[in-house]
């Protein structure tokens, strides 16, 4: 599931960025393209790069838990109190 949340958020930043150029090249077309606007426009570019960045890397895994001393990783200790059977029963091969 992080996987699908993660390409959504990529997916979703990666429009927010394309609008906003596409916003720039029309107001370059129309004459309208100041400093002010290209500022504007370059902040809301950071800010969607950012909450992408942070969105993804929330969805990443943590670090993995120490492990105990005493027990290698990847270890299993098993305590058999009495001898079980656990032998399921079989077909008979006449059949």
């Amino acid at each position: 599931m992080p996987a699908l949340l993660t390409l959504l958020i990529v997916a979703i930043a990666a429009a927010g960025v394309a609008a906003l150029v596409i916003a720039v090249v029309l107001l370059h077309r129309d004459g309208r393209l100041d400093a002010r606007r290209v500022a504007v426009v370059g902040v809301l570019a950071a800010v969607t790069t950012v909450a992408a960045v942070v969105g993804v890397s929330a969805l990443q895994p943590g670090p993995a838990p120490a492990a105990e001393p005493g027990v290698a990783p990847g270890s299993a200790i098993t305590v058999v109190d009495a001898p079980v059977d656990i032998q399921l029963p079989t077909l008979a091969l006449d059949d």
